[in-house]
């Protein structure tokens, strides 16, 4: 009898232990910066996951989004642009997501992953064994430059 209740506390322990725990998932929600330095990403919540928005982008952050494939799109200002979007949390990471490249137009898939206190973001079409990681680095949210949003 006692091995028994033993038995079933160790057992429930490890269940516990070895259960997916989202009070200590990865959240990237803040503010983050590409490695080079020239461009700064604010993550938050949109339509129940999580966005990436351009909130500088150097020198030039005034400028339109000239590449859109959609005609009536290339005015719109980059600076706040939604370029990242879908991304839900999946486990370990936020996957099933797009990325919009202004600079060409075309639109990727997307995860991100954490290593440390820095974000992996994985950038790919099709398999993600072909794409290409970008290192993105915590910024405060005072020490964040932040472009302006210019109308048309």
């Amino acid at each position: 009898m006692r091995t028994a209740q033993h038995t079933r506390l160790v057992v429930g322990t490890m269940v516990m232990l070895l259960a997916p725990c989202n009070v200590f998932a990865f959240t990237p929600a803040g503010y983050w910066q590409i490695e080079d330095e020239k461009t700064t990403i604010e993550f938050k919540p949109c339509d129940e996951k999580l966005c990436g928005y351009l909130v500088f982008i150097g020198e030039g952050s005034h400028v339109k989004d000239e590449k859109n494939p959609v005609p009536e799109k290339r005015t719109r200002p980059l600076c706040n642009l939604a370029f990242i979007t879908g991304l839900k949390l999946d486990a370990e990471r936020y996957s099933g997501g797009a990325l919009y490249d202004p600079e060409s137009g075309e639109i990727y898939d997307v995860y991100l992953s954490a290593e440390g206190k820095e974000i992996k973001m994985r950038v790919y079409v099709g398999l993600p064994m072909l794409g290409e990681t970008i290192k993105l680095i915590p910024i405060s949210a005072e020490l964040t430059k932040r472009c302006q949003s210019q109308s048309s």
